[in-house]
């Protein structure tokens, strides 16, 4: 008993499942291009939102604005990260030798912590407020790179 293959209707059939493929890659690409686009603009408009508060902190020197710079750093590493910066523990490095991110959140923890002190401290001069702002903004920057 033998058994028959038809290779031009093989052909046919084969066809629109790789055309189909080719769509839903286009479609995926399409979609992954337009959220990148998304998370860039919306990365600089929380740069831009930062940058201002920083500026605002620096020149006033209020706990109010300190209390606005921290929330405003620590509600976007929430919504960028979700819960995963509690894990400040695990320092471990990737295979390219930079530290993954976790051990980063925790230096902007701890930067964090350190303009506070340095606001409080009656002896805080603004040259060390701005490089503790600058230094909190170039760790979030780094996360990115």
């Amino acid at each position: 008993m033998s058994i028959r293959i038809d290779t031009p209707h093989q052909a046919s059939a084969s066809a629109p499942d790789s055309q189909s493929s080719l769509e839903r890659s286009n479609d995926f690409s399409g979609v992954l291009s337009k959220t990148q686009k998304l998370q860039r603009i919306e990365l600089q408009t929380f740069f831009d939102r930062l940058e201002t508060q920083g500026k605002k902190l620096a020149q006033s020197f209020s706990i109010r604005d300190l209390k606005d710079f921290r929330d405003m750093v620590k509600t976007f590493l929430r919504s960028t990260f979700g819960q995963s910066r509690k894990m400040q523990e695990e320092s471990s490095w990737d295979f390219q030798g930079r530290p993954k991110i976790m051990a980063r959140i925790s230096k902007i923890d701890h930067a964090l912590d350190e303009l506070g002190q340095q606001l409080l401290d009656q002896q805080a001069k603004p040259l060390e407020v701005l490089t503790k702002i600058d230094e909190i903004r170039g760790l979030i920057v780094d996360l990115f790179a």
